[in-house]
């Protein structure tokens, strides 16, 4: 079995960023639209202006992400998203209030997405299904992407 990575070790907040939130919250500007150089509104700008993109938007969890990037997606009604077996409730939840379907793929045993399921799945809905979308971390994109190259048209 591989060595499990460490999920209950996190690094310590800096100082600085602990003077910063103590001072957000003496403020009380915790919202982009409280002023013009608010840190949320800030915060935006600055991811915008990294990715190259004329918007960005900050939300309060990663269930209102992915929700919202479905739904920018234009996907229609009932498309699948491929999302890993094991992962939090507010996924299947997110694709569900987007009104597409859920479709679950395995996980090895290091907890992540297992590809061949993943391509299995990816395969049986692209011979089925219109729209097909993908839900899973980063880390894995060039391996999920060689998988979609093989399948792609």
């Amino acid at each position: 079995m591989p060595k499990l990575p460490n999920l209950t070790d996190a690094e310590g907040i800096p100082d600085a960023a602990k003077g910063e939130v103590d001072r957000i919250l003496r403020t009380g500007d915790l919202f982009r639209y409280t002023s013009e150089d608010s840190p949320v509104a800030l915060l935006e700008a600055e991811f915008a202006e990294a990715l190259g993109s004329k918007f960005a938007l900050a939300v309060s969890s990663c269930s209102a992400a992915l929700f919202l990037s479905l739904k920018a997606l234009g996907l229609p009604r009932d498309s699948k998203v491929l999302i890993p077996a094991f992962s939090f409730a507010a996924v299947p939840s997110s694709v569900v209030h987007a009104e597409c379907i859920p479709v679950l793929c395995e996980c090895g045993d290091d907890y992540r997405i297992d590809l061949e399921d993943f391509e299995k799945n990816l395969l049986k809905l692209t011979r089925s299904s219109s729209a097909i979308c993908a839900v899973t971390h980063l880390i894995w994109m060039r391996s999920w992407r060689s998988v979609t190259l093989s399948i792609s048209p």
